[in-house]
């Protein structure tokens, strides 16, 4: 389960990241009328914030594990919250701030700062449970979630024909409830301890303990035979 729900983080958190990544400047443009040149600057800030807030949440998780303040667990659990909840709340706030420019910058700038938080809880989590796999593990789950860039634009598109802040913020509250759910299995499931697959010669000793097993009752059965 732990595999699982780090997935489920990875599908929350590619939503909400590729849905902006790839529809913010259309959102500023249309919505918000941007010029080009504005857009492409404010476009950029939230991903400085994100950056920023990956820098001291990561700074902050460190603290937290070398000082016994905190388990690992704990801590990818209350990151990725941070990073579900937190870019949740901001999103709908700005989508209920209407038009007003510096407000909904502000809201979406702050959104992307909590969503740094992934960097030090779920993306790092492969590492926790699988050292020796860690690479094939982020390769899988990563690329799961990347899945997303594929469908978020086409669903935007689909939902926002017009281009209206009506529009937009049925997409802001899609984005809020895969940020919730994902991140409720995450809380759930998730581990920050070293697996038992993590040892390379598991499947082995797992083979030769059912053997064992295997042959502890054959033996058991030829005294039961023999005692009748």
């Amino acid at each position: 389960m732990p595999v699982w729900a780090l997935v489920a983080a990875m599908v929350g958190h590619g939503w909400g990241f590729h849905t902006m990544i790839s529809d913010l400047p259309k959102y500023m443009g249309s919505v918000l009328k941007f010029s080009i040149e504005n857009n492409g600057y404010l476009s950029s800030l939230p991903y400085l914030c994100m950056w920023l807030g990956s820098i001291v949440t990561s700074w902050i998780a460190d603290w937290l594990i070398v000082n016994d303040h905190m388990s690992t667990t704990n801590v990818r659990k209350l990151g990725n919250s941070i990073a579900s909840v937190g870019p949740a709340l901001f999103i709908i706030g700005a989508s209920y701030a209407g038009c007003d420019r510096v407000l909904v910058v502000l809201m979406i700038a702050l959104g992307m700062t909590t969503m740094g938080a992934a960097l030090p809880s779920m993306k790092v989590n492969g590492l926790d449970l699988s050292p020796n796999y860690a690479g094939s593990l982020m390769a899988l789950t990563n690329g799961i979630g990347a899945l997303t860039g594929i469908a978020t634009p086409y669903i935007v598109g689909v939902l926002t024909p017009n281009q209206t802040l009506s529009e937009w913020r049925l997409v802001f509250w899609i984005i809020c409830a895969v940020f919730l759910a994902t991140n409720l299995v995450f809380v759930i499931w998730a581990d920050g301890e070293v697996q038992y697959w993590n040892d390379p010669d598991f499947l082995r000793k797992e083979k030769s303990d059912r053997r064992a097993k295997k042959a502890k009752e054959d033996v058991e059965l030829l005294n039961v035979n023999a005692a009748k």
